[in-house]
């Protein structure tokens, strides 16, 4: 089909589209979305709720900060660290857990 829609399916700034390179009917993402979910026994989730959840995963993983800021698109690297500010001091405690253990714990 991508080749049967030529420019038209390189031309547009669509994120999703139809077989011909077109908009697709509104809703069609969030009901396959959600249709997935479903199938995977996931509860209802946002669509826009994976961005945290990656952003969630990149910081436990240690990603930069500065990479996670780019990633997300963010205006400024203060704007991400203000908004997964929360997240921080759990992996901190959980990093100084290990950190801890690895030292032999406490005695």
């Amino acid at each position: 089909m991508r080749l049967a829609a030529g420019r038209l399916w390189l031309d547009n700034d669509l994120v999703f589209t139809g077989p011909t390179g077109g908009p697709i009917p509104p809703g069609s993402v969030t009901r396959r979305f959600q249709a997935l979910l479903a199938g995977a026994g996931i509860g209802r989730l946002r669509f826009h709720e994976l961005r945290h959840a990656a952003a969630t995963v990149m910081l436990a993983q240690g990603v930069e900060l500065r990479v996670i800021s780019e990633t997300l698109g963010h205006s400024s690297l203060g704007m991400t660290a203000d908004v997964y500010a929360g997240v921080v001091p759990a992996l901190g405690r959980a990093a100084a857990a290990r950190m801890d253990e690895a030292l032999g714990g406490a005695r």
